[in-house]
């Protein structure tokens, strides 16, 4: 099943939603209290500050977490195409036939790489993984077998490009599901709805016709859809794109 993580539109209408309804709730409550005391208004605007200013950091933190995993990713992407080029180059030293046969697959495993990183949901996500690991499975019983037939140290640099390809495939499927936790979603989610409740109960700023409180559940709410397509590996507006995959596949053309 989708998360609603995994689509940032949705999650920004839904945390949209959700911080209106604190802050009116908020608002609702000043107006059946009545007026505050000075005290009263001192005290809130403590808690109010304290409130925000945690909420700033949470959300400074998150940021910069899903920033990272975001350049993992990316630069995960450039290592895979790295080592695919460098297998494709050291196939050279197999025997003919095999060599031939390793660079047609890994065409067809680059073609697969490149599809992974394009899909759009789990499904074909996996689709695209499985045939990479059937093509995987398929190059090392080639060079497998070479390397057993003809053991030097020129086969031992195959049979580490080899394993470098296998290896890199599997450190970008790592940060991929490395995201942020579900945990530091809820208890960022709960902060923010006590900030908005308590500027909905506290404001008295009105924009012309907008209201005061309205202001800052729209900027919590992009804010986590910011953070939320970052942290999204498939969905939403920044994607890693395959461009190191690409041009890999464009010079190794047979």
């Amino acid at each position: 099943m989708t998360r609603p993580l995994d689509q940032p539109f949705f999650f920004f209408i839904l945390a949209l939603v959700l911080m209106l309804l604190a802050a009116y709730a908020g608002r609702y409550v000043r107006e059946r209290r009545g007026p505050m005391n000075r005290d009263e208004r001192e005290e809130l605007n403590l808690v109010l500050t304290s409130s925000l200013t945690l909420l700033a950091l949470i959300i400074g933190f998150s940021f910069s977490m899903a920033v990272g995993r975001y350049d993992d990713r990316k630069r995960d992407e450039a290592t895979e195409a790295n080592t695919i080029e460098t297998a494709y180059l050291r196939a050279d030293f197999l025997p003919a036939a095999d060599a031939t046969r390793v660079r047609e697959l890994l065409r067809r495993y680059t073609g697969e790489r490149i599809a992974t990183y394009a899909a759009g949901t789990e499904s074909i996500i996996e689709e695209h993984r499985s045939a990479s690991t059937t093509i995987q499975s398929e190059m090392w019983a080639i060079v497998e077998r070479a390397v057993s037939a003809r053991q030097s140290g020129v086969m031992a640099l195959v049979a580490s490009s080899m394993s470098d390809v296998v290896d890199s495939q599997r450190y970008a499927a790592a940060a991929w599901n490395n995201r942020i936790p579900t945990e530091a979603w809820v208890l960022m989610f709960a902060i923010a709805l006590c900030c908005c409740s308590l500027i909905g109960y506290d404001t008295r700023l009105r924009m012309g016709i907008v209201a005061g409180h309205f202001v800052l559940p729209v900027l919590i709410a992009v804010s986590f859809f910011l953070i939320a397509d970052l942290d999204s590996t498939h969905q939403g507006l920044i994607r890693v794109s395959p461009d190191n995959l690409i041009l890999t596949a464009q010079s190794i053309k047979g």
